[in-house]
């Protein structure tokens, strides 16, 4: 069984992020993502001005813009087909930023790379089966005809808003 110092349930935004920082602090990251490929959810996806801070300060924002993003640097809001208020994002907010938006499938897949890039191991298809506690928590997942476990101090939740974490 395999040891490691962090398991992340989820391989989405938040968990492949995590394993990114991580992954460069010399953790050994796990990240365990249910989807083999990724597909579109019918969902935009936005990163408010924030958000596009703490992108940049996690190393993630240009390859986001790079891969498959989008940033909108100025609003408009419009009543009854008339330009009704105008908003410099740049200029008005403290962040300097405007907001990003993405498509979810090619964030996902750029995210990961990035965290296998820094060291982490990730397993797609696996759909976590169990949690053991104690010491260390023990992680077992199954992947189609196979399955597998691991040990971690510390495991994230990261499967989205019905974690089975």
């Amino acid at each position: 069984m395999n040891d490691y110092d962090l398991i992340i349930c989820g391989g989405g935004l938040a968990g492949a992020s995590l394993a990114k920082s991580m992954a460069e602090h010399d953790a050994r990251v796990l990240v365990l993502e249910r989807e083999k490929a990724f597909r579109d959810r019918v969902r935009g996806e936005a990163m408010h001005p924030w958000g596009i801070a703490q992108a940049k300060a996690l190393g993630i924002y240009e390859p986001l813009l790079d891969s498959c993003g989008h940033e909108t640097t100025n609003w408009t809001t419009y009543f009854g087909g008339q330009p009704v208020l105008h908003r410099d994002l740049l200029a008005t907010n403290p962040h300097k930023a405007g907001e990003l938006s993405f498509y979810h499938p090619e964030m996902q897949e750029t995210l990961l790379s990035l965290a296998q890039s820094a060291g982490a191991h990730v397993r797609r298809g696996a759909r976590i089966a169990q949690l053991e506690h104690g010491e260390k928590t023990v992680v077992k997942w199954k992947e189609a005809a196979d399955a597998g476990e691991a040990r971690a101090r510390l495991v994230v939740g990261a499967d989205g808003s019905h974690s089975t974490v």
